[in-house]
């Protein structure tokens, strides 16, 4: 989360946040939505989510307030959760793979 961000909106995203991990918890059970993200569970992520919008519908249907900033809060912090582990996987594959290349290097062709 940006540290940028005005109190009030940061107290907006973090309670989006914490409704998020409070719906996937009723879905999946406690701390399924940190593992999920860090497993990279695409096909339970999806359901979690779906969930999640289905229970926000419900609620703006009853009470007639737009949720849509709490929905949006929510998919953003998952899908900069799923780029911030891509990136480091990415990241220590490579790195990986120059630590191979240090520790057996090629030799260079004569000329």
């Amino acid at each position: 989360m940006k540290t940028s961000l005005a109190p009030s909106t940061r107290r907006k995203h973090l309670s989006a946040l914490d409704r998020l991990y409070d719906s996937v918890q009723r879905q999946r059970g406690s701390d399924s939505l940190d593992r999920l993200i860090a497993e990279v569970d695409a096909d339970a992520l999806e359901d979690c989510l779906v969930g999640f919008l289905a229970q926000l519908r419900n609620e703006a249907a009853v009470t007639n307030v737009d949720t849509t900033s709490t929905w949006t809060c929510g998919v953003s912090f998952v899908s900069d959760m799923l780029r911030f582990f891509w990136n480091l996987r990415r990241s220590r594959v490579q790195n990986g793979s120059q630590a191979a290349q240090d520790r057996h290097p090629v030799p260079a062709a004569r000329t």
